[in-house]
């Protein structure tokens, strides 16, 4: 006579904190760490110093699908901003199609301090 097995399984889902981090698509640096925690009764989100960066696009106008391919969105640092607009500057001597968009952008950096002494 063969037994019967019964397998029982749930699935519990947990909410794991995690961290966006954003950086200088110019020279690497870390701009700013967004930390998503939905566990705020046993850590406290911290408001740390002001951060600035620079979001920038830029393209061409020129015939065809190549100007769409030309489109870059960046992420820039503020040491790294005048480097971006000089090099455009040198680019777009040759070409009155091209085009630069900065938006000068800040926040508050989010940070985790546990509350627990960890």
């Amino acid at each position: 006579m063969s037994e019967k097995i019964q397998y029982k399984s749930a699935i519990i889902e947990q909410k794991v904190p995690y961290i966006t981090e954003v950086y200088c698509d110019k020279c690497g640096k870390l701009i700013r760490q967004i930390v998503h925690d939905e566990f705020k009764d046993i850590r406290e989100i911290k408001y740390s110093k002001r951060i600035e960066w620079y979001e920038v696009t830029t393209g061409h106008h020129d015939w065809g699908n190549d100007s769409i391919d030309s489109i870059e969105n960046l992420v820039i640092c503020t040491n790294c901003i005048d480097d971006i607009f000089t090099e455009f500057k040198e680019r777009a001597s040759d070409n009155t199609t091209e085009y630069i968009d900065i938006d000068h952008c800040w926040n508050y950096n989010h940070t985790i301090k546990a509350t627990d002494g960890k």
